[in-house]
C-alpha cells in the first residue's frame, strides 16, 4: 500500500516569485496523485490529476521524480494563491496530507494617502502622513537621514525646503605673498543650493590657473572652498561665499590679510630698536655742525688756550653752584609737603 514518506512542508514566498510544493510517497505503484486547493468558504478546487492540469491557468503544473517525489509548481505567485494545498493518493483507501502556502507582499507606501514633498518656513508646525501596505502588515517608523535633531534634511524620504545658512569658521585668514591659500565656507540648505565666490570688486570667481573653486555635498550640507594660487598684493581683501536656492539667499564674508613672515618680522623688530628717523636726522645735523665748525673751534682753542681753560673752570663752578641751589629748593619743597600732611593729621585728630 502507498504511504507518505514524510510530512508536507509549508512554503513562504513573495508575490511575483516562482515556488513549488513537494509531496513524497512510497510504494505508489499504479495509483494516481492529485493536487487540490483548499478554500475556506467553498469546496476544494481540483488542480491536477497525476501529470495532467485541470486549470486554464498555465501558472500551475506538475512534475515528479520516479513517481516518488511529486511537485506542484506555481509560477508568478499571486496573493490569491495563498492557502492550504492537499496532496491526495487515490488508492483503495484514500490518503492525503496538507501544506500551507504563505504569500508575502513586500511593504510599500500608498502614495495616494501619504504626504508629498512639502515646503514650509522655519519654525512652522508641520504634520506628515504615511500609509503603508503589505503582508505581513508593515510598521511605519519615521527617521531623519542623518539622525540629527535640526530642522532640515530628509525625513524618511520627504524633503524639507529650507533657506540657506552659512557658517564661516575662519573669518580672518592670513597668508604671505607668493604663497597659496584656501578659504572655506559651510552651508546648510535644502534643496541643494547654487554656490559662488565673489571678490570685493564684484567679480564672480571661476576655476582657472589663479583660482580653484570646489564644493562637496553631504545630504543637505555643502562645503565650499576657494583656493587662491601665488598670492600677490592685489589678492588681499574681502571675499564673499554665496549660497542660493528656491527658499532664499545667504552669504558669508572672509577677509584675507597679509601675514608677515618670520624673517620680515625680525627685520622690522631690528628697525624698531634703532633710533627714530627724526632722532637720526638730528644726530646727522649735529655731526654736520661739528664737522663744519670743527676746524674753527680747533683754531680758536689753539689761539686762546689759557683763556679757554679758565672759562671752562669758571663754567664748571657755576654749574655746581646752580646744581646745589636746585637741590636745596627740592629739599625745602619736600619738607613743606611733609609738614602739611602732619598738620592735616593733627587737625583731624
Amino acid at each position: 500500500m502507498p504511504s507518505f514518506a514524510e510530512p508536507m512542508a509549508n512554503v513562504s514566498i513573495a508575490t511575483g516569485r516562482n515556488t513549488m510544493l513537494e509531496c513524497t510517497i512510497d510504494n505508489l505503484a499504479n495509483y494516481k496523485v492529485a493536487w487540490l486547493k483548499m478554500d475556506k468558504n467553498s469546496e476544494p478546487t481540483l488542480l491536477t490529476i497525476h501529470t495532467q492540469s485541470l486549470l486554464q491557468d498555465n501558472r500551475f503544473r506538475v512534475s515528479h521524480n520516479n513517481h516518488r517525489q511529486w511537485y506542484l509548481h506555481i509560477n508568478n505567485v499571486q496573493i490569491s494563491d495563498k492557502g492550504y494545498y492537499m496532496c491526495q493518493i487515490n488508492a483503495e483507501q484514500m490518503q492525503s496530507q496538507v501544506g500551507y502556502l504563505d504569500v508575502l507582499v513586500p511593504p510599500s507606501v500608498v502614495e495616494s494617502d501619504t504626504s508629498s514633498d512639502t515646503i514650509v518656513d522655519e519654525r512652522q508646525k508641520l504634520s506628515l502622513r504615511c500609509r503603508a501596505s503589505g503582508y505581513p502588515m508593515p510598521s511605519v517608523t519615521w527617521r531623519r537621514e542623518d539622525a540629527k535633531e535640526i530642522n532640515q534634511g530628509l525625513y524618511g524620504g520627504k524633503k524639507f525646503h529650507v533657506r540657506p545658512k552659512i557658517k564661516v569658521q575662519n573669518q580672518l585668514v592670513g597668508a604671505t605673498v607668493n604663497s597659496d591659500v584656501q578659504l572655506e565656507c559651510r552651508c546648510e540648505a535644502s534643496p541643494k543650493p547654487l554656490t559662488s565666490w565673489i571678490r570685493s570688486d564684484g567679480v564672480i570667481l571661476l576655476s582657472s590657473d589663479k583660482y580653484e573653486v570646489s564644493e562637496e555635498h553631504d545630504s543637505y550640507r555643502t562645503r565650499m572652498t576657494l583656493k587662491i594660487n601665488h598670492l600677490d598684493d592685489n589678492d588681499f581683501g574681502s571675499y564673499k561665499c554665496v549660497a542660493k536656492n528656491t527658499q532664499g539667499e545667504k552669504e558669508g564674508l572672509v577677509r584675507l590679510y597679509v601675514h608677515t613672515s618670520p624673517h620680515e618680522s625680525m627685520v622690522t623688530s631690528g628697525n624698531d630698536l634703532s633710533a627714530p628717523t627724526g632722532l637720526l636726522m638730528d644726530r646727522n645735523s649735529h655731526n654736520k655742525h661739528d664737522m663744519n665748525g670743527g676746524a674753527n673751534n680747533r683754531a680758536s682753542r689753539a689761539q686762546k688756550t689759557p683763556h679757554n681753560t679758565s672759562d671752562r673752570e669758571m663754567s664748571d663752578t657755576n654749574n655746581q653752584a646752580i646744581k646745589l641751589h636746585n637741590q636745596s629748593i627740592a629739599s625745602m619743597v619736600c619738607l613743606l609737603i611733609v609738614w602739611s600732611i602732619i598738620t592735616n593729621i593733627l587737625f583731624t585728630i
